[in-house]
């Protein structure tokens, strides 16, 4: 029998051969289309004239009482070659959100469908993969809301079986040779780091510093190891491991 995620990712990939459009757009059940969206979106599908593959556009990030929080956009707006769209993905692992992408139906006939073993990151799994086919062409207006709480299916992805999923992602790049080794083992080492630091960091400030401790010894999975100094995250890592550990043990003892 299929898990819940493994459900998920099978419904994605049903909805994508039920889909009769030239263009498929796919978005979860707790985020939502901004006003004005949908035409804003037709007239740059029209505008483009089905000269791109991969639409790409911000969303606004939203609280569960859809107060906005911020907004995030991929990147400047225009194309992007398979280099650059991957390059940009790979730099930063809150580069994308899932409601902020359009593919045209032929990607899927292409690189393939959603990838059931590759959850949890299974969505930059397939952007990846499109990525570096199509590259990406990025329309700088938010026009989705991605809603973010505590009860999201981003907060079970703090373990090691989605660090070696990652660990996956960077090895098709690589082999696609789209981006020099030594660049891409940089990038991997700050992508993991933030991707670990910004997990644990969801857990502490919510007071479950256990959980934030388990999620920040993920920076010490095998994977890792070789991969050169985080310079950019270094610091942050100190600093939430000290004060995750102190206030564990404060806690420890007010028990």
């Amino acid at each position: 029998l299929l898990s819940g995620p493994e459900k998920m990712v099978k419904s994605f990939n049903r909805a994508v051969q039920l889909a009769k459009g030239s263009y498929i757009f796919m978005i979860h059940d707790d985020d939502y289309l901004l006003t004005g969206a949908v035409g804003k979106l037709v007239k740059h599908l029209r505008d483009l004239n089905n000269r791109h593959a991969v639409l790409l556009f911000g969303v606004q990030l939203v609280d569960l009482h859809k107060r906005p929080l911020r907004k995030h956009i991929f990147g400047h707006a225009g194309r992007h070659s398979p280099k650059q769209a991957v390059r940009r993905l790979l730099g930063n692992s809150s580069s994308m959100r899932f409601p902020s992408f359009v593919f045209r139906r032929d990607v899927y006939q292409w690189v393939g469908d959603w990838d059931i073993d590759a959850y949890a990151p299974v969505d930059y799994d397939l952007w990846a993969r499109a990525f570096s086919v199509y590259g990406a062409y990025v329309i700088d207006e938010a026009l989705a809301a991605y809603t973010i709480h505590p009860h999201s299916v981003t907060m079970t992805m703090f373990q090691a079986s989605t660090i070696e999923a990652l660990n996956d992602i960077f090895e098709l790049v690589r082999v696609k040779g789209l981006i020099e080794d030594r660049e891409l083992e940089r990038l991997k080492s700050n992508f993991m780091h933030q991707f670990i630091l910004a997990g644990a960091w969801k857990f502490i400030r919510t007071g479950a510093y256990e959980q934030g401790i388990r999620v920040l010894d993920l920076c010490e999975h095998p994977q890792l190891h070789k991969l050169p100094l985080s310079v950019k995250w270094a610091s942050c890592r100190f600093c939430l491991q000290a004060y995750s550990e102190c206030m564990h043990r404060w806690l420890s003892r007010c028990r």
